[in-house]
């Protein structure tokens, strides 16, 4: 639907919260991470000093849960076509918490959840849901051009790119659990997971591009090789 910019709803652009994702918007200075295709295996690093990506035990093509102790996640990688989980669990309180890494290249840190004294058992998992852990979520662009505003709506596929006929983006709402970014002729623009730039955005940017970079823009690069 076509419509006039002048009445557009302040609050449109609102962001939805889903889940483990996000829920701020920011500008980073790095372009857009794709995530590497040269492993078949999930890549782990945790604790101080310990980096997994044996075979068999974290091979893509079959399911498998391994404990990593009672180590923080600092970054995860998955190559395979199903999802992986990260569980942190507390033997004194029952408490679990869990973080889902997407299929075909998610990569994962600044993970957000919540390591501390009381996390007895890290593990993480592959499963065999091969969907992506944002599967039914969406971001949604208003497009400008002159006075009139088109709103276009986005599932969460890692690697899509989208662009409208020349037009531009006036404000993007990402729902996703990665990084989405908006490029123009001469700058790009960083959107959190989960986060928004709100309407009213001005930055010439004409292509959106949907990443498998799971970690806020403010995170950077990736802290390990993968």
């Amino acid at each position: 639907m076509i419509r006039r910019i002048a009445k557009i709803n302040p609050g449109r652009a609102a962001i939805t919260a889903a889940g483990l994702m996000f829920a701020a918007a920011g500008l980073a200075a790095l372009p857009a991470v794709q995530a590497s295709a040269a492993s078949s295996n999930v890549v782990s690093y945790w604790g101080t000093s310990h980096f997994e990506d044996n075979s068999p035990t974290y091979e893509c093509g079959t399911t498998w849960e391994v404990n990593q102790g009672a180590n923080q996640v600092d970054e995860v990688y998955n190559p395979c076509n199903a999802r992986v989980w990260v569980h942190y669990y507390s033997t004194g309180t029952g408490q679990v918490q869990s973080f889902c890494v997407t299929p075909d290249g998610g990569l994962a840190y600044h993970i957000p959840l919540q390591f501390n004294g009381s996390v007895t058992n890290v593990n993480i998992q592959l499963t065999s849901n091969t969907s992506p852990c944002s599967a039914g979520e969406e971001a949604s662009a208003s497009w400008v051009s002159g006075l009139q505003i088109q709103d276009k709506f986005y599932g969460c596929n890692v690697g899509d790119s989208f662009t409208f006929g020349g037009w531009t983006v006036g404000g993007l709402n990402n729902s996703c659990d990665f990084r989405v970014w908006l490029h123009g002729s001469n700058s790009s623009f960083c959107i959190d997971p989960g986060g928004s730039t709100g309407f009213g955005f001005t930055g010439a940017y004409t292509e959106i591009q949907m990443t498998a970079l799971q970690a806020p823009c403010g995170a950077g690069a990736p802290p390990y090789p993968y």
